[in-house]
């Protein structure tokens, strides 16, 4: 016959069962000297899979023992190709146990897949190898649509629903087939005996799991074939268990779950059993159970009374010995935000309001975008709970989370492992200053006064006491791109000298990770039957990407936290641009007067290490610089202080005199013609922008990398422009917070010029942990 789940479990009679029970939910303290359980890192994207050229817009969350984590403060950031070559690393500021940045796709890339490689310190002190890697699939054409070629072999791994086989009971014992690409295997089985006899039949489900429910015999052993698609084959062979031990069964119904517990002897180990929930190592809820002289016993948990998420059920004998353990999922009890359209559109450029209802008062962390439906497919998504419930990468148990049957088959193949443990947890307070003696002093102390000016033209003082070190730090700095640290001991020049500022303390990783594997296509079968041909209109019509004229007016999305260089880079902005060049809808901008080091470059080597896809032609006194971009190439124009100018003259300028730069590639409109191959506009000093400080030793620091801002266009006004708009993310906002008093998200974006369907995707937690995600079809 074919095997199923079972209907919910009846209740026997308990009266009949002489019972000592008692029941405590305990929450223990988070203590340092506990040993604690790895930070798990989760990343939403805009989207989830991207053309060449494209920004993936990213926010982090960072969980602990099922909450947003306390503990780290700093997100170190890697990001590789598909052969594990790096192209860059970021580091950002962690706040609220959240992160966000973007990552810009060169427009020549030919890796089929991107790997994004996150950590914290934390993380590394419980495996120095532990870290976060999200696979982000790039589209190439004649790469990603070729089919994959099938490997024949498969596996399957053995799962009883406890971790172990009792000889004599009702046992159920997931299969899962898969093969080395990550894939699942769809296969069929036959189960027989030692003596060939056949006992039963298995079909496995989507993701290549079926389910055996049998009684082994003692003495016995037993063979399972199984067989995929293709026609190959995998045996699997069972023993007939273990003996003096018990079965836990459970089932989900009605907020209760309950659990079976049946043995197969009467020792005096298993008349007292204890039954535990635990999270991350620490107990939720434990329950004794005295069951003398009986086989069997049936009861249910209120999961009222435990949080949302993840947990393990162990039962344990009276010497607290390991007779079973499983995971088991409790859903949210929070009800969905409801959507309200307020104002929709179906032409092109046309604008869309919604507004988003959240119906509980916590505080809600949140991410939310608008993108083309075809970007967000099912077969590459992603969801937050598998991340950092399971560590997962996809979205099975997002998907299966309204059916309890197949969630608890599914999470019958994720057994509570050995997890890493970090033995204390690591200090980690953002940035830091530390300023050293050259050389050992006497014991009198000192004070030193310390001004650290960064990037976005802040200066801020402090005293600080000598340490025990004979050093002075300063932790808990927030800046970006990089600091000029000034530095004395008031009053006494002589020891002032023998300061030194000390380089601060490297994070490692690998310059090469293994290389990923390939697993999905744009093949008939999937979500993406027909998407070749409309990625292809997507890359054959993004030579005039969104932005790519420069008379656009913008919009600049705006977040709980503003990012001060972003708001540094508009003062500027202000300051120095007129006309058609003013506004930071497109390009790179530079804040050449905050940056300390600008004075150890020139025009053309500071432009070419801050932008991509550029490069440097020619010899000193006859440079230029040129687009390589494959649409839209060659050399740019100049413009000083907005009027035209040639190389020449930005070869004979001296960074000391330049203030700001903005460079703009693709088709820019400029006062004096057009261009599609970009421009450099550079302005000077205007003469009272120099603040120097004096009579202090000083060095420079890197910061924190720069988050940019998200940018839409504003078609609001009467005279819009007529390029196509083909940006296939509509909207992205890494930082939407709802509580109490504001339970409302508005979010307001125009239409791109293609007829396709959107979808609004919003992922977050709250402060307890609760985490939030939907997806909303838009039209």
């Amino acid at each position: 016959m074919k095997t199923h789940f079972p209907a919910v479990l009846r209740l026997g009679e308990r009266n009949s069962t002489k019972l000592f029970f008692y029941f405590s939910l305990l929450l223990l303290s988070f203590s340092q000297g506990f040993a604690q359980s790895p930070e798990r890192i989760y990343l939403h994207t805009d989207k989830d899979f991207y053309l060449p050229g494209e920004t993936v817009w990213f926010k982090s969350y960072l969980f602990h023992n099922n909450q947003p984590s306390p503990l780290s403060t700093n997100l170190y950031l890697q990001v590789y190709d598909e052969q594990g070559v790096l192209l860059t690393q970021k580091q950002y500021p962690i706040l609220d146990g959240t992160s966000n940045g973007e990552f810009i796709i060169p427009d020549t890339i030919a890796s089929p897949l991107l790997q994004f490689r996150l950590f914290t310190k934390n993380m590394v002190a419980a495996d120095s190898n532990l870290a976060y890697i999200k696979k982000i699939p790039v589209y190439q054409k004649g790469v990603n649509q070729a089919a994959i070629e099938h490997d024949k072999t498969f596996s399957v791994t053995t799962h009883p629903e406890g971790g172990v086989i009792i000889a004599g009971l009702n046992n159920y014992i997931a299969f899962k087939s898969g093969y080395k690409n990550g894939q699942p295997a769809i296969t069929k089985a036959v189960v027989t005996d030692g003596n060939a006899t056949f006992l039963d039949s298995l079909i496995s489900n989507e993701e290549g799991i079926s389910l055996l429910q049998f009684i082994p015999r003692p003495g016995k052993d037993y063979t399972i074939l199984f067989t995929d698609n293709f026609g190959s084959k995998t045996m699997v062979k069972l023993d007939s268990g273990k003996l003096n031990s018990a079965t836990l069964h459970t089932e989900l119904s009605n907020n209760k779950l309950y659990y079976n517990i049946n043995k197969n002897s009467l020792g005096p180990e298993l008349n007292q059993l204890h039954l535990s929930v635990l999270s991350e190592g620490e107990i939720l809820f434990k329950q004794s159970i005295s069951i003398n002289n009986k086989l069997q016993f049936t009861s249910h948990i209120d999961t009222d009374s435990l949080p949302p998420g993840i947990f393990d059920l162990v039962l344990e004998d009276a010497n607290n010995k390991l007779l079973q353990s499983k995971k088991i999922y409790v859903k949210s009890r929070r009800a969905l935000p409801l959507v309200n359209v307020i104002e929709k559109s179906a032409l092109p450029k046309g604008k869309n309001v919604l507004e988003i209802l959240f119906n509980d008062s916590n505080t809600n962390y949140l991410s939310a975008s608008v993108v083309d439906e075809i970007f967000y497919p099912a077969a590459f998504s992603s969801s937050i709970k598998d991340g950092l419930l399971l560590n997962e990468p996809g979205s099975i148990l997002q998907r299966l989370e309204n059916d309890n049957k197949a969630t608890a088959l599914y999470l019958m193949t994720w057994k509570p492992g050995k997890q890493p443990v970090a033995a204390k947890i690591v200090a980690d307070n953002f940035l830091s200053v530390q300023v050293g003696f050259k050389e050992k002093k006497n014991n009198t102390s000192s004070n030193l006064v310390i001004i650290v000016k960064d990037s976005y033209g802040g200066q801020n003082f402090y005293t600080l006491p000598e340490n025990k070190q004979q050093s002075f730090l300063n932790e808990g700095l927030i800046f970006y791109d990089s600091a000029k640290i000034y530095y004395n001991i008031s009053g006494n020049k002589e020891l002032s000298e023998k300061l030194v500022l000390a380089a601060p303390a490297s994070i490692s990783f690998p310059k090469t990770i293994p290389p990923a594997i390939v697993n999905y296509s744009f093949q008939q079968g999937n979500d993406l039957e027909n998407a070749d041909s409309i990625l292809t209109g997507y890359q054959v019509g993004n030579r005039l990407r969104f932005n790519e004229i420069q008379d656009m007016k913008t919009i600049v999305i705006k977040s709980k936290y503003r990012n001060p260089v972003t708001k540094r880079l508009e003062e500027l902005d202000n300051i120095y641009t007129t006309g058609l060049a003013k506004g930071l809808a497109r390009g790179t901008q530079l804040n050449v007067l905050d940056d300390p080091n600008a004075q150890f470059s020139d025009p053309f080597n500071y432009i070419l290490f801050r932008t991509s896809s550029t490069k440097i032609l020619g010899t000193f006194g006859s440079r230029s610089i040129i687009s390589t971009r494959p649409n839209g190439g060659g050399e740019l124009l100049v413009f000083i202080d907005d009027n035209p100018a040639d190389f020449q003259q930005l070869e004979s300028i001296q960074m000391s005199q330049v203030a700001y730069i903005k460079i703009i590639l693709g088709i820019v409109i400029t006062g004096s013609g057009t261009t599609d191959a970009g421009v450099i506009y550079l302005y000077r000093k205007k003469g009272n922008e120099d603040k120097s400080i004096t009579g202090m030793r000083f060095g420079t620091i890197k910061g924190y990398d720069i988050a940019k801002e998200f940018v839409i266009p504003d078609y609001s006004g009467p005279n819009t422009v007529t390029s196509k708009d083909y940006r296939t993310t509509l909207y992205w906002n890494p930082y939407l917070v709802t509580n109490k008093e504001n339970r409302k998200i508005r979010i307001e974006y125009y239409n791109n010029d293609l007829k396709s369907k959107q979808i609004l995707i919003i992922k977050g937690f709250n402060q307890q942990g609760e985490l939030v995600e939907f997806k909303y079809p838009l039209r």
